[in-house]
């Protein structure tokens, strides 16, 4: 049985193309697959997007963090570990004294 597909020029940089060509790899099929990784991921993306536009609006949007916050953690003697007196305190409002000038 034979498939017919339609062709598409593709262009690549000389040392990509070379690397392609070293290492024996099946350029066809490495293209397709990263197209069809791209459509999923735009497909996904724009779900995501209009999920969020269709949330009710107490729901607040996700901000993209490098690094999600941490909190130090004191570990009991039993195992267990619980948020820090001094994060505690800062989260209520209770820091350190500040000065009067």
């Amino acid at each position: 049985m034979v498939v017919c597909m339609p062709r598409m020029q593709v262009y690549l940089p000389d040392a990509l193309y070379r690397e392609v060509k070293e290492r024996g790899l099946p350029a066809s099929e490495l293209l397709q697959a990263a197209v069809v990784a791209e459509l999923r991921r735009q497909e996904l993306a724009a779900r995501t997007n209009t999920s969020l536009s269709c949330s009710p609006r107490w729901v607040s949007r996700p901000k993209l963090r490098s690094h999600a916050p941490t909190r130090s953690l004191d570990v009991s003697k039993s195992g267990q570990s619980r948020p820090r007196q001094a994060d505690a305190d800062s989260r209520l409002g209770r820091g350190q004294p500040t000065r009067q000038a």
